[in-house]
């Protein structure tokens, strides 16, 4: 599907979360990652 659209992956990441929550970078973000995502962008 990416290929398609000429989008190349260079990363991953692979969270594993304890409590059984699922998250979306969109519509349910974690708050941890926001958090880091802010402050390596600031």
């Amino acid at each position: 599907m990416l290929a398609k659209q000429g989008v190349k992956v260079d990363k991953v990441l692979n969270f594993a979360i304890d409590d059984g929550r699922t998250y979306h970078t969109k519509f349910a973000p974690s708050k941890v990652l926001e958090l880091m995502m802010c402050q390596e962008n600031p």
